[in-house]
């Protein structure tokens, strides 16, 4: 017995018997758990796809309707066939989380196989799944360079440049579409053309009339303008009423002949002899008794007085006439002496027949004087006196650039000046930093409002103001609104009106992928003037901004579905900057006015500052978190 118990040999053979059955549950244990994490993986990805294909089949973010829950089935079932792994009881259901999100839950009975065997039942597997579809809504911004140059074709092109823009554009719309009539999806399409200013006074003005100058009170902003230089000079106001008329004496006059009276008639005598000329007039004359006479006539003016400052009475003369019929009677003097007093016959005459009596006789009126502005010359200035009101509210002025008054010689207005002016929409831009040089940091100073993309307008500083350029002149006494080829040298251009975010969904054709309102917006576009990029850039980015004078409708918390909204700005140039130190653009004439440099800057220094200007706007828009597209035209290179 001893050596039967120290005896080791078939040991193995016993101990593998004994260790056979926990080997058999540890191996059990692995081949099952392996098979419920397969199982529950499987489960779990066909979860995945039911809610996925049920949020994809939405047509309501509101509600999943019971076709679209059979659809998520379809794919759960897809991916999880009956007897996928021997489960059974395999249960999928798929209802509506919050708006948009589809929620799953997936169940099913695994059956033990050699854990069966150790009393171990049926395992109850289950997950979870969510789908959420973000849709995002897009607002595109073109900012269209319709400048001058855009009207040329460069090299081998069949079409000019502008005709290129303007494919490129209706060619965008197709391949991205109008986007969802109604709900997440939504689309927004603007436009800003520009040149060396944009037209979006007008616009601007319909969100906030504080926002323009004059748009909700008075207001005289500064404009490069002329001013009319006059001299005081009195003049007659008016008259008083005239005096009743004082008569003189009547005088006869006849066209009979005369013959001599040889008998005394009364106290006169036929003649006199030696008797001076002077003694011979003063013989009464025997009385006029005509034997008929027709009335008089009304008294004529026959003259009145001249009159100057200070005479304050004026003389007026009138004559009175009466046809008559009788005997009238003269002395005629006849010479007969010689001397330094001769003497002569006095001889008394008479005439029967028709005759003229004529009385003259005088009034007396007031003079009242008043003093008026004589115009003398125009002086060429900088304004800051012409309240613009009118023209914001209302649509026209009356032309402070002006005379309406008095003046002698040439006419003040002979260059054509209107009596009147009128406002596009174009603007001038808020106060600037002049200091902003090529080499600036791209941060935007604070007191340079006219880049900043969410300026809300509050003071004068801030405002924009309306662009006048009728009103307007350079020192030399060019006018810009006509005259000097200012119009017709792109000196004073004001583009196409720009158009603010805008769904075209609802004359969009799908068949031809196009909307006529989109089309017609962009065949109406035209080219002229001089290319500055910063104002058409500023004027997009304020466009699409969230935070600035669109806020009430490009808000985040504006997107239909409540998702985020996608900004892009596409900017679509032929590349270089076009800028003149006289021209007449958004910040007014740089030479003469100097508010974006100095007055003294020439024309390749200001250009620089301009592209600076351009930078910051760009760094600007991307921190914003704007895409920025640029599509050149005519061009090699991407400056």
């Amino acid at each position: 017995m001893t050596r039967l118990a120290r005896d080791r040999r078939g040991n193995v053979l016993a101990l593998s018997a004994a260790a056979l059955v926990p080997m058999m549950a540890m191996i059990g244990g692995a081949i099952d758990l392996s098979r419920l994490y397969m199982a529950k993986t499987r489960l779990q990805q066909a979860c995945d796809a039911g809610a996925l294909a049920g949020r994809r089949a939405m047509n309501d973010v509101n509600v999943l309707a019971e076709s679209e829950q059979k659809t998520a089935k379809k794919f759960f079932a897809f991916n999880f066939p009956d007897g996928t792994y021997s489960a059974t009881a395999i249960n999928a259901v798929f209802t509506r989380g919050d708006v948009g999100v589809v929620n799953g839950r997936a169940s099913l009975s695994m059956p033990m196989t050699i854990m069966h065997m150790f009393g171990m039942g049926n395992k109850t597997l289950s997950v979870t799944c969510q789908s959420t579809l973000l849709i995002p809504n897009t607002d595109v911004m073109f900012v269209l360079d319709v400048t001058g140059s855009m009207a040329q074709t460069t090299g081998s092109d069949a079409v000019s440049k502008i005709d290129g823009l303007k494919q490129a554009v209706k060619d965008f719309f197709s391949a991205l579409g109008a986007g969802a009539a109604s709900g997440p999806g939504r689309i927004r399409y603007g436009f800003m053309p520009y040149s060396s200013n944009v037209n979006v006074g007008k616009i601007v003005q319909g969100i906030s009339p504080s926002y323009i100058a004059g748009g909700a009170g008075s207001e005289k902003p500064s404009y490069r303008s002329r001013r009319a230089v006059t001299t005081p000079e009195n003049y007659i106001e008016s008259y008083g009423p005239e005096t009743t008329p004082t008569n003189g004496t009547a005088t006869n006059a006849t066209t009979g002949s005369w013959s001599n009276q040889n008998q005394a008639v009364g106290s006169a005598q036929p003649s006199y002899t030696n008797i001076t000329q002077d003694a011979c007039n003063q013989k009464t004359v025997p009385t006029t008794n005509p034997t008929s006479s027709n009335p008089a006539s009304a008294p004529a003016l026959s003259g009145r007085d001249a009159v100057s400052y200070p005479t304050t009475t004026q003389t007026s003369s009138y004559t009175t006439t009466q046809n008559k019929t009788g005997t009238i009677y003269r002395y005629k003097w006849t010479k007969t002496g010689n001397g330094s007093n001769p003497t002569g016959t006095c001889q008394l005459q008479y005439t029967t027949g028709p005759y003229t009596t004529t009385t003259a006789s005088t009034t007396t009126r007031a003079v009242n004087w008043a003093v008026r502005d004589r115009f003398v010359r125009w002086e060429y200035v900088l304004r800051n006196d012409i309240d613009v009101s009118p023209v914001v509210q209302n649509g026209t002025m009356t032309n402070p650039a002006y005379w309406s008054g008095y003046y002698t010689g040439t006419n003040p207005n002979a260059d054509g000046a209107p009596t009147t002016v009128g406002w596009g929409g174009c603007i001038e831009e808020a106060r600037t930093n002049s200091g902003i040089t090529a080499t600036s940091s791209l941060s935007i100073p604070s007191d340079a409002y006219d880049l900043q993309i969410d300026l809300k307008p509050n003071s004068a500083d801030t405002r924009w103001k309306p662009f006048l350029r009728d009103i307007q002149y350079d020192a030399g006494g060019n006018w810009l609104g006509r005259s000097s080829g200012w119009l017709s040298s792109n000196y004073a251009a004001c583009p196409r009106q720009a158009s603010p975010l805008t769904q075209y969904t609802s004359d969009y054709v799908s068949s031809t992928k196009s909307s006529a309102a989109f089309t017609s917006y962009v065949d109406a576009l035209a080219p002229g003037g001089f290319t500055t990029h910063d104002i058409g850039l500023i004027w997009g980015a304020r466009f699409l901004s969230p935070d600035g004078i669109f806020s009430a409708t490009n808000a985040d918390s504006t997107g239909p579905g409540g998702y985020q909204i996608s900004r892009h700005i596409v900017f679509m140039t032929d590349g270089t900057l076009e800028i003149r130190t006289n021209n007449n653009d958004a910040w007014g004439i740089n030479n003469l006015e100097g508010r974006v440099a100095a007055s003294g800057t020439d024309q390749n220094g200001l250009t620089d500052i301009h592209r600076r200007r351009v930078s910051m706007i760009c760094n600007a828009m991307k921190g914003k978190g704007f895409t920025v597209w640029v599509v050149g035209f005519g061009i090699t290179t991407m400056p």
